[in-house]
């Protein structure tokens, strides 16, 4: 019991006493060989963040004054035009034109078409149109053509053309004959509306010749030619179509 006059002591409160648990020793970590250590080191040492990679340079459009210098700068005209240029074909070709002695009636267009390869090509100096043309006939024209009054350099490769259609008279047929007419219609004759083939024929010939004839002989005279090439019968079913249709059947100019 405590005196009189003295505060009691509280008792005191004694915490339960929590044992220790002894600390396990830790795992030793397993570390790679030798071999990756500077592996490891080079991926710790990158940084975080890498650059994208740099864009490709493309080319600047040009605006339209380089446009315009570029369009009359006469060397880059002479560059493209060349570029342009088609080579002539080879000699052996099948699209090559080719001329025999044996069809003089082709050399017409055999130079017409030759003259079209040259401005393709771009062949303008009259010496390598000479040239080049022997090597699209036969020996046996070649030896001819060479032996030309025009052939050598002091001619023109429009004389040498002239030449050479003069001493080709089966294909003179700028002109037109009324003869080479007669002959068509002769070869042609006594057609009638069953023969269409044939007379589809006819007036592929027919125009040829009627086309160089007009302004000699006259409109009527060849619509006259050409209807003698018909039967009666089938020249009155044309006469009655060409009535219903224009009112007449004949040019009267």
């Amino acid at each position: 019991f405590a005196p009189s006059g003295s505060t009691p002591s509280q008792p005191k409160v004694t915490k339960p006493r929590t044992k220790r648990v002894a600390e396990q020793p830790k795992a030793p970590q397993k570390t790679q060989s030798t071999g990756n250590k500077g592996v490891q080191q080079h991926l710790f040492n990158l940084p975080l963040h890498t650059k994208p990679p740099p864009k490709p340079k493309y080319p600047k459009r040009p605006n339209q004054t380089q446009t315009t210098n570029i369009r009359t700068n006469p060397l880059v005209q002479v560059t493209m035009a060349e570029q342009r240029r088609e080579r002539m074909p080879l000699s052996t070709s099948r699209d090559a034109p080719h001329f025999m002695h044996k069809q003089p009636e082709e050399v017409r267009r055999f130079l017409y078409r030759m003259e079209t390869l040259f401005e393709l090509a771009g062949i303008t100096e009259d010496q390598d149109k000479k040239k080049h043309i022997l090597d699209y006939v036969d020996a046996q024209t070649e030896k001819e053509w060479r032996g030309c009054d025009n052939f050598g350099n002091n001619s023109t490769w429009k004389d040498f053309v002239k030449e050479i259609k003069e001493s080709y008279p089966e294909a003179a047929d700028d002109e037109g004959s009324v003869a080479d007419l007669d002959q068509i219609c002769r070869e042609h004759a006594t057609l009638g509306q069953g023969h269409a083939s044939e007379l589809h024929l006819l007036i592929r010939k027919f125009k040829v010749e009627a086309k160089k004839l007009k302004e000699i002989i006259g409109n009527r005279v060849i619509i006259n030619k050409f209807m003698g090439c018909l039967t009666p019968a089938f020249v009155d079913l044309v006469q009655d179509r060409l009535l219903m249709k224009y009112g007449h059947y004949k040019d009267e100019t």
